[in-house]
């Protein structure tokens, strides 16, 4: 067996880089004191850099998942994973940027994938299943400032993403380079605890609202606010 691989991420708070380097030099000091019979290190640290918590999970997920010949890693990763990313979630090895990139890219197929599944499971030929059809869909996401932008930014850009033609997106409170706005005024918690919108969000609403009654004949479409 190789050595077992310990994946980390972080999020936008300057913190987060002090916390990674001390996980890697606890490993560091492991790895000066134990390793394996074959005289490699007994610890590998994987650094995703700036990464959600789910996109996270979903990695070490995979990786767990591909010891050995596991034929449901096999079965499910047709279609979803390339080679190379088939390989780096096997062998734990990820280019800088790669572990984002796959889970934007398995997350928007799986989307896609769910997308052609549900018209065989609901009829569309009810005039209730037309009228929804015929209904714009906006998402409008509150990053928070935070790593949540990172993440939905890596997602729209893909390549003919399912995920991102699916809805028109809108995000808001996406500023990232300048950490002491992190969950200023914006985020679920803030909204929560205040239980006050976040700052802005009215004149963004009307903004979105009003383009889109500029840009099509239709007055029915649907708005959703997700904060993150």
């Amino acid at each position: 067996p190789g050595p077992v691989v310990v994946q980390v991420a972080r999020d936008t708070r300057p913190s987060g880089v002090a916390i990674t380097e001390a996980v890697q030099a606890a490993v560091a000091l492991i790895n000066k004191c134990c390793c394996l019979s074959t005289g490699t290190p007994l610890i590998r640290v994987v650094d995703h850099g700036i990464m959600t918590t789910p996109a996270l999970h979903n990695l070490v997920f995979w990786h767990r998942w591909t010891g050995g010949s596991n034929p449901h890693f096999n079965a499910v990763a047709e279609g979803c994973f390339s080679t190379a990313d088939r390989t780096a979630l096997t062998q734990g090895t990820f280019a800088s940027g790669q572990g984002l990139s796959i889970y934007a890219n398995s997350l928007s197929i799986s989307v896609g994938k769910l997308r052609e599944i549900l018209p065989k499971a609901v009829s569309t030929t009810t005039a209730a299943a037309t009228t929804t059809d015929a209904v714009k869909k906006h998402i409008v996401i509150d990053c928070s400032n935070g790593v949540g932008a990172v993440v939905m930014r890596t997602i729209l850009s893909l390549d003919n993403s399912p995920l991102a033609s699916m809805f028109q997106w809108h995000l808001l409170k996406d500023v990232v380079a300048d950490s002491s706005q992190l969950n200023e005024k914006c985020g679920a918690d803030y909204v929560q605890k205040t239980q006050v919108p976040i700052t802005d969000f009215h004149d963004s609403l009307v903004q979105i609202v009003t383009a889109e009654l500029n840009n099509t004949s239709s007055t029915a479409f649907s708005l959703s606010l997700i904060p993150i």
